[in-house]
C-alpha cells in the first residue's frame, strides 16, 4: 500500500483531471477513437489479475519459501546480521548453497559481483568504477537493500558510509554489503 501527503495527492489528481479535460477538448466527447467502456473493463481485469498475483506471491513466500528456508537453515545466523531479514536470508542461502564452496571472502565477493569493476593497462589503472556485472542480480539487489538498512542501525557501518561519502565523494554499497556480511573473511552461515 502506498501512502502520500494529501496535498501531493490532490495536486496529482488535479493535474490528471486537467489533462483529461485537454484530451476531451482535442478528441471530443465521446471520443470516436477509444471505447472507454472496454478500456475500463480491461483496466479492472488487469487490476484483479495483479491483486491475485500479489496474493499468490505472498502465499508462496509464507507457505513454501520461508518454511523451506527455516528447514535448511534452522540457526537463522544470517538474520543476525544488521539489515538482513528473513526474505533476503532465504535468497542468499538459495543462491550460495553450501558456503564451504568459497574458501575465502574474496571468492564470495568475486562470485557475487559485489566488487568494483577493474580496468587496467600497463600504463594506468582506473579506480572508483561501478560494481561488476558478474553474479546474480538478485544477490546484488538484496545486498544493496540490506546495506541501506544496516547503515542506519549499525554505527560502524554508518561510519564507513559517512567516510566514503564525505571524504572520498562516493560510496559503493558493495563495501557496506560485504562489511556487513563479514565477507572479508571466509563466509560462515551454518
Amino acid at each position: 500500500m502506498m501512502y502520500c501527503c494529501s496535498h501531493t495527492c490532490l495536486k496529482i489528481f488535479m493535474a490528471l483531471v486537467d489533462l483529461a479535460k485537454h484530451v476531451v477538448a482535442v478528441y471530443g466527447d465521446p471520443c470516436p477513437y477509444l471505447d472507454f467502456a472496454a478500456f475500463q473493463a480491461e483496466v479492472v481485469r488487469k487490476q484483479r489479475w495483479l491483486g491475485q498475483l500479489a496474493a499468490d506471491q505472498a502465499d508462496l513466500r509464507q507457505n513454501v519459501v520461508f518454511p523451506l528456508y527455516h528447514q535448511l537453515h534452522p540457526s537463522g545466523n544470517l538474520e543476525s546480521l544488521y539489515g538482513v531479514g528473513e526474505e533476503s536470508a532465504a535468497v542468499f542461502l538459495s543462491f550460495i548453497g553450501d558456503p564451504q564452496r568459497f574458501p575465502t571472502g574474496r571468492q564470495v565477493r568475486g562470485w557475487s559481483g559485489l566488487v568494483p569493476d577493474s580496468k587496467q593497462s600497463s600504463q594506468s589503472e582506473s579506480k572508483g568504477l561501478p560494481i561488476s556485472q558478474a553474479g546474480p542480480d538478485l544477490i546484488k539487489k538484496f545486498a544493496y537493500m540490506d546495506a541501506e538498512v544496516a547503515r542506519r542501525y549499525d554505527p560502524q557501518l554508518a561510519a564507513i558510509y559517512y567516510e566514503q561519502m564525505v571524504k572520498r565523494g562516493n560510496v559503493s554499497n558493495s563495501d557496506i554489503s560485504t562489511e556487513n556480511a563479514g565477507i572479508k573473511s571466509p563466509l560462515k552461515i551454518a
